[in-house]
């Protein structure tokens, strides 16, 4: 598996919270050892403390083919132990049903967010 994780530098300079939640991406999302990824972290400063975002995606596919690019967005969370339980959801639920099931499941649950 290829994985490419863009940095996280917390607004508070808490390096350590960017650090642990690497450290979680890097462990669960190796169940995903067949797929190349992208994850990407956003901060949001909110009224009641900082929470974090966690994306995964996966590169555009050929244009011409039928694999689009996955994407697949966290809740909102506080710590690495609620991204653990969100990522490894996920990895179940895309190993279990496979890539293709996965991508409408993941486009559902975005557009329900919106």
């Amino acid at each position: 598996m290829a994985m490419t994780i863009r940095r996280l530098v917390p607004r508070d300079g808490a390096r350590d919270v960017g650090g642990a939640l690497e450290t979680v991406a890097r462990e669960i999302l190796e169940g995903l050892e067949d797929e190349e990824l992208t994850v990407s972290f956003g901060v949001w400063d909110g009224d009641d403390g900082v929470q974090f975002v966690c994306k995964v995606e996966t590169p555009p596919g050929d244009p011409l083919g039928s694999d689009p690019p996955w994407r697949w967005w966290s809740r909102l969370f506080r710590t690495p132990e609620e991204l653990r339980a969100d990522l490894a959801r996920m990895v179940a639920g895309r190993l279990h049903e496979g890539p293709a099931s996965s991508l409408a499941a993941s486009d559902a649950a975005s557009a329900a967010a919106s």
